[in-house]
């Protein structure tokens, strides 16, 4: 790859402009090489979706769940709490957002959906606060793979980073490595590409 490709800002990717470009600037990435290079702090497994019998208290998980009934909406702490409830056919379990009643246009009795995040167990109650949920199809494309997560600045999400990413990779592939080929068969590393 011609090193003048990646020395080109950010802002040459689709989906950034003037304003998303200085949110990327506060995380240190002006050009689509700085991007490139911009590791994950760690990763998030997705791990297939387990049963609500099998949940445990303070575990994160993803719970595929038949929401039931109608969403109940209420005031908590100055807060609007919407609250749903899902079950699997082996327990039942109270999932809540808070100021978020746009949702209960999103989340309709009788659909299936897949729900990420931390279970809360009291006595025989199941909840989780604010959990991310994908369609059964979204979240088969994601099981049993790991999802970077990056060092954040307010106002630019994990999501766009990936977007980012995905998009310098398409439009700027690296093909050239650092290590020549030989050093890196001996030494079993993946090629430059891959890696990113």
């Amino acid at each position: 790859m011609n090193l003048r490709v990646l020395q080109q800002p950010v802002t040459v990717l689709k989906g950034i402009g003037s304003k998303t470009g200085k949110l990327f600037e506060k995380c240190g990435i002006t050009t689509i090489e700085e991007l490139l290079r911009y590791y994950p702090k760690g990763y998030d497994i997705f791990d297939p979706p387990i049963s609500l019998a099998e949940v445990q208290d303070g575990m994160h998980c993803a719970l595929c769940c038949t929401l039931v009934g109608e969403p109940s909406i209420g005031f908590y702490s100055g807060k609007t709490v919407m609250r749903l409830k899902g079950t699997d056919g082996s327990g039942q379990i109270t999932l809540s957002y808070f100021n978020a009643p746009y949702l209960k246009k999103v989340l309709q009795a009788g659909e299936q959906k897949v729900f990420r995040g931390v279970v809360k167990k009291r006595g025989n109650t199941l909840s989780m606060d604010q959990p991310k949920f994908y369609t059964t199809g979204e979240y088969l494309l994601l099981q049993n793979s790991m999802q970077p997560n990056y060092s954040l600045v307010k106002g630019l999400s994990n999501h766009a980073i990936q977007k980012a990413m995905k998009e310098a990779l398409l439009q700027f592939p690296t093909d050239q490595d650092l290590l020549p080929e030989k050093i890196r068969k001996k030494e079993g590393f993946v090629s430059l590409f891959l890696a990113l």
